[in-house]
């Protein structure tokens, strides 16, 4: 009998089903043998591709081609399961893991429905009420205030969170929404007939709504109290409770999960952290999927008993002094640009995103009309030679400069009204040097975080940070793993095991979890391709990075 994770992996513009077998070991290049904490079984993975968020509102579609979300990831479920059958060997599905793209938030009615996508809340929300509440919020708040929270819930006021979205949708006068839950939530009860109005929300998921104190894992009071009460009120509560238990059909439909566990969701990002063996400050991840991010993992325990200073007469140092005694790693301040979010009850995640990362090259392709591939690659090889030429003599023959904020700007200015720009147009730009630019322009942004990040690192640890880099987009584009190396001044790597590697970091967290153990694994890294930085390139970045800063300065005044 195999023991199986079945992860879920549901994001903005895709569904995957992917099972993996658990505890596997394998031998090294010297006959050694090595564990390994998952590996995905071939062949046996369903992929639904269509979009669930749409651009610019942040709504999530309820219905997609006249089924619920919860009903295409169920056919997900059957299509593996499916696969899995057939290969004729008997297996148990023993845990269920689902990572979503996050933040995403879905009310609930009374009635016990998700009736209306204008009752929900994700990360690609760009809305011009909701901007408009964040500048509310900051003015009422002050920027000490702010400043404060930010420090507390690990995230900036910004539309890409849920407390201006929850703002601006509770200033209508027809909200009926008892319960907010998430899609991972949302699908567990109905497999498990647990009740919707009591079901809550893991630690990931709250953490990313920006309104969770990541360090004690709680709702964070002075960000759910600029909420209305009711609103207050229909927010779930945060665990890791683990779920089992199958109901009506689905005990018929999923006979091999009738004893499977199901454990409450996980953000994407955290997830490709993990599945890329990005686990500790020494191993940065960069991802370029439809958004672009870089991550660290650093260990952190929830503690439920923190109190503010001037709360219960505990000042903020004796506070500080009791948690280092206990070993936990609270004593640094996230860097202004950088969020952070909880992982799970051991760990959290800092770093900073691009909202628009591979789908500025979609963008361009568009743009441009590119429509046939071969065409485009002919565009990239140009831009390519180009890029090299520039960069190994320190000079730019392109002005060019790409601002691509074209979904508002998260990290690291987190400016919500920000607008794409390309400045630097003559008469002898060419379509090469707007893919060159698309793609030096978000480089140059990832470039940013990275540097936040070293920054960090600096104060948590002793070792240089190495990159891995996971996503469609860097999986399949040398160009642009060469310029991170070269911009960042970092080694890129990519691994051979780790393909699909939020997938694959669900079903770790899912193994850790119903382990019960705390610590992440530190996995040996099997590389299948390497990019290292060329001195020579230096100059050439820094000039193009000052250039790109001086532009958004220059604009910022027009976005404001």
């Amino acid at each position: 009998m195999q023991n199986i994770i079945i992860s879920l992996d549901v994001g903005s513009s895709s569904i995957r089903c992917t099972p993996f077998v658990i505890h596997q070991t394998k031998q090294d290049e010297n006959g050694n043998e090595t564990s390994i904490p998952v590996t995905a079984i071939p062949e046996c993975a369903s992929t639904y591709k269509g979009s669930s968020v749409e651009p610019g509102t942040g709504y999530i579609k309820i219905n997609i081609e006249g089924k619920t979300i919860v009903e295409i990831i169920s056919s997900s479920i059957d299509q593996t399961l499916t696969l899995l059958r057939a290969r004729k060997q008997e297996f148990e599905v023993v845990a269920m893991g689902i990572t979503t793209f996050v933040m995403n938030l879905l009310g609930v009615s009374s009635d016990g429905t998700v009736s209306d996508s204008s009752h929900t809340c994700s990360y690609a929300c760009n809305l011009e009420t909701v901007e408009k509440q964040c500048v509310s919020l900051k003015q009422s708040l002050g920027v000490e205030k702010e400043s404060e929270l930010y420090q507390r819930t690990g995230a900036p006021i910004h539309p890409a969170y849920a407390l201006p979205q929850l703002k601006s949708i509770y200033e209508k006068n027809d909200v009926d929404v008892k319960i907010w839950t998430t899609i991972a939530s949302l699908c567990i009860s109905e497999w498990t007939g647990k009740d919707i109005f009591s079901m809550p929300i893991s630690f990931s998921e709250a953490g990313w709504t920006g309104m969770m104190n990541f360090r004690s894992g709680e709702w964070e009071k002075d960000a759910i109290e600029l909420l209305p009460k009711c609103c207050n009120d229909a927010l779930p509560s945060i665990s890791e409770d683990i779920f089992d238990g199958l109901c009506g059909d689905y005990k018929d439909r999923w006979p091999e999960m009738t004893q499977s566990k199901f454990i409450l969701g996980f953000g994407d990002g955290a997830c490709a952290n993990i599945g890329s063996k990005c686990t500790n400050e020494e191993r940065i991840a960069v991802t370029i999927g439809t958004s672009a991010a870089a991550r660290i993992v650093l260990p952190l325990k929830v503690n439920r008993e923190i109190k503010r200073e001037g709360e219960n007469g505990h000042n903020e140092s004796s506070k500080r002094r009791k948690m280092e005694e206990r070993g936990d790693t609270d004593t640094f301040t996230i860097p202004k640009g950088l969020f952070c979010y909880r992982i799970d009850s051991d760990h959290i995640l800092l770093g900073g995103a691009l909202t628009d990362g591979g789908s500025v090259i979609e963008w361009i392709r568009t743009f441009l009309n590119l429509k046939d591939d071969d065409e485009y690659k002919k565009l990239e090889t140009e831009a390519y030679t180009s890029y090299l030429e520039q960069s190994e003599s320190s000079r730019s023959d392109n002005s060019l400069i790409f601002i691509p904020f074209l979904s508002g700007e998260r990290s690291v200015g987190y400016r919500g009204s920000a607008t794409g720009c390309i400045t630097g147009l003559t008469r002898n730009s060419k379509p090469s040097d707007f893919l060159q630019e698309a793609l030096q322009g978000v480089v140059m942004r990832l470039n940013a975080v990275l540097t936040l990040l070293k920054n960090a690192n600096g104060d948590l640890g002793d070792t240089d940070p190495l990159i891995v880099a996971s996503g469609n987009a860097l999986d399949k584009n040398n160009v642009w793993r060469e310029m991170i190396a070269d911009s960042s001044g970092m080694d890129v790597i990519l691994d051979e095991e780790t393909k699909e590697a939020t997938s694959r970091g669900a079903a770790i967290l899912v193994a850790k979890q119903i382990h019960d153990y705390t610590a992440l694994p530190v996995e040996n890294l099997v590389i299948s391709k390497y990019s290292k930085p060329h001195p020579i390139r230096t100059k050439f970045w820094k000039d193009k990075q000052n250039l790109q800063e001086r532009n958004i300065m220059c604009i910022d005044q027009i976005w404001k």
